[in-house]
């Protein structure tokens, strides 16, 4: 979570007494593991390989729209595509530096 939504929602007079659930919409763990497979070569190898076509959720899964959050915050959230390419990059220096 991004720190600067957490002093926002304290702070921005438009966001009292609201509640926000922050999310970029829907992600299933093929729409994960293919952008890690396509964005960290790394990762190519050891990474699942999904069904193509076959994006793994639901027509009534989940999903949350941070449209309000962001307009009200002023802050723009990550999609998921770059917050779990991020994350696998830094699992990897993780993974390096214990391997050191």
């Amino acid at each position: 979570m991004n720190p600067a939504a957490h002093i926002q929602a304290a702070t921005v007079p438009e966001a009292s007494h609201r509640r926000f659930v922050i999310s970029k919409g829907q992600t299933s763990s093929h729409q994960i593991t293919e952008a890690l497979r396509k964005n960290i070569l790394e990762l190519e190898n050891r990474t699942p390989v999904g069904k193509p076509g076959n994006e793994g959720l639901s027509p009534n899964a989940y999903s949350a729209d941070s449209s309000e959050a962001e307009r009200i915050s002023g802050i723009k959230f990550r999609n998921a595509k770059e917050t779990f390419v991020d994350l696998g990059k830094q699992l990897l220096a993780i993974e390096a530096q214990q391997q050191a």
